[in-house]
This record gives structure tokens, sequence and C-alpha cells, in this order.
């Protein structure tokens, strides 16, 4: 079995942290949505622009639970920036990495698909022009 490069271990950290960082939002709004519950509160499907003065909105006047839900929204929010942060990193490999560009030029294939798929399979010729990379079923 082929041993990573260095640099592939160090963009899948990126792409790992990432996908933890997604998640713990998720759980984050998961709770809140949970506590607004407990107190007849449901938000609808919001969007993740609006998502924050909703919620501040179904909390106003309801002592305890604004306390309680503005700091969870604040880590929410910061865990925000650090995706954004994470993802302009990848886009920079993206950017930069020719079997990357390549494959974003494939239609539903983005930056997050291209840099996984380049980083697992390691190949940095994989893609070039003097080779053809056909799939092949398990």
């Amino acid at each position: 079995m082929a041993v990573k490069s260095l640099d592939s271990h160090r963009v899948r950290t990126l792409l790992s942290s990432r996908a933890q960082l997604v998640n713990m939002r998720r759980d984050l709004g998961t709770k809140i949505r949970g506590l607004l519950k407990t107190f007849g509160r449901i938000v609808g499907k919001v969007s993740r622009r609006k998502y924050e003065e909703s919620v501040r909105e179904f909390c106003a006047g309801v002592p305890g639970l604004e306390e309680a839900v503005s700091a969870l929204l604040a880590v929410r929010a910061r865990i925000e920036q650090e995706i954004r942060t994470l993802e302009e990193h990848l886009l920079g490999f993206a950017k930069h990495s020719d079997p990357c560009r390549r494959l974003m030029t494939v239609p539903g294939i983005g930056v997050l698909t291209a840099v996984s798929f380049v980083t697992a399979v390691d190949v940095q010729r994989a893609l070039s022009v003097h080779r053809v990379w056909v799939p092949t079923s398990a």
C-alpha cells in the first residue's frame, strides 16, 4: 500500500477539521431548536443568513432562554467563521492544484469534492494529459 504524501495529510487534516466543525454547527442548531421547542417556540426552515435573527426574535422576552441561546449563537457564529477560514485554505489548494482544477471542470464537482478526491488518491499526475483515469467498479 502506498503511503500518502505529507502535503496530502495536511490537506486531509483541513478537510476533517472542516467536517468536524460542520457537524458541531449542525449539533448547535439542533440544540437551539430543542431549547426553543421547550418553550413552545418552533423555528421553521430559515436560511443560514437569517437564522440568528430569527432565533433571537423567537427568544425575545423569555427570561433565561435569551441568555442561553445567545451564548450558543455566539459559539455558532465563531464556528461559521472558522469553517469559512478552512474553506479559504482549501480553495487556495484547489486553485494551485492542476488535478483539482481539472476535476472542477466536471459538472457537480466543486472544491471540496475535488480536493477530497485528489488527496485521497494522492497521485498528482493521475489526471495529466498523458494519462486517463477510468473508475473501476468494486
